[in-house]
């Protein structure tokens, strides 16, 4: 069985190390889909510093509490919700005009 697992390294950084790498301070839309990880994903994005007009993720396999969690940490930062499927879109009027 050992033989059929090889080693790989990859680099890894942070998703504003990887925005401040390619001199990216704007994008328009955070696109998440990470099985149940999405919250995470979300809260590491920077969403503080660059806002995007829409954030959209899988709430579908998040727990009840981090699904909650989520809708209040977007709401914080001044986004509107809705839910549509198995996603939530947020969006921000502001973050469009800015």
């Amino acid at each position: 069985m050992d033989e059929c697992i090889d080693v790989e390294i990859v680099e890894t950084c942070t998703f504003e190390t990887l925005l401040d790498r390619h001199g990216i301070d704007h994008y328009d839309l955070l696109q998440v889909d990470a099985e149940g990880f999405d919250f995470e994903i979300i809260k590491l994005a920077g969403l503080d510093r660059v806002r995007p007009s829409l954030v959209n993720y899988e709430y579908e396999h998040l727990s009840r509490e981090d699904r909650v969690a989520c809708w209040d940490y977007l709401r914080t930062l001044g986004y509107r919700l809705f839910t549509h499927e198995s996603d939530t879109t947020a969006y921000s009027l502001s973050a469009a005009t800015d």
